[in-house]
């Protein structure tokens, strides 16, 4: 059965959203997070400050829509990229590289956005610690797949030990978005990622 068409009323205003969304990460990056306003991503777009609330109900949203985008690419095409690996443990690296590359290009700027927003002082949860995500999801998944195979160590749980490698991995990400900070984010991610596999791996 095909799939009815968009009305244009529908696409301008998937168009407006994602102006909305552009110019917004635009100003993040170049002024930073905390120094952007409603008001200041409303003026850079001509657009009424009541027309912005009908897309987007704060700053927060506008950053963890993008973030959240990333959670479809973890369970769509970087499962496709790693599927053709033989062994379980090397898909599990495989992957993590792919979240670590995939947050990289997101940039620090956003990254820093990110966190800034998640650890607000009214927030009651928080998404990027959500196990219900994708990245979570697919992880554990691939840790159950290598502790099924032998290739890692089955006295923790798969989700002890995604919980350990996210956690890991988010602390590395955190450090990377600290102010001054010059290391490149896959190369040390690969280091964590090796002294990783050698511990968690099955006895032989």
């Amino acid at each position: 059965m095909p799939k009815p068409k968009m009305t244009m009323r529908k696409a301008h205003a998937l168009s407006t959203r994602r102006k909305i969304y552009d110019t917004a990460v635009s100003l993040f990056t170049k002024k930073g997070y905390s120094k952007v306003t409603i008001d200041d991503i409303c003026n850079k777009m001509g657009l009424s400050k009541g027309a912005f609330y009908n897309y987007f109900k704060s700053k927060d949203q506008i950053i963890m829509e993008g973030f959240m985008a990333s959670d479809e690419y973890y369970r769509t095409d970087a499962l496709k990229e790693i599927a053709g690996l033989k062994s379980s443990v090397d898909q599990l690296v495989a992957y993590n590289r792919l979240v670590l590359k995939k947050i990289t290009r997101t940039g620090r700027p956003l990254m820093q956005a990110v966190f800034h927003s998640e650890i607000g002082f009214r927030k009651k949860t928080s998404y990027i610690n959500s196990e219900k995500r994708s990245l979570y999801k697919v992880g554990e998944a691939l840790v159950a797949e290598a502790q099924k195979a032998g290739e890692l160590r089955t006295d923790l749980s798969s989700k002890q030990i995604t919980n350990l490698i996210v956690r890991s991995l988010r602390g590395l990400v955190y450090d990377w978005c600290l102010p001054g900070s010059k290391f490149d984010l896959e190369e040390a991610g690969e280091d964590i990622l090796k002294v990783f596999i050698v511990g968690l791996s099955a006895p032989r």
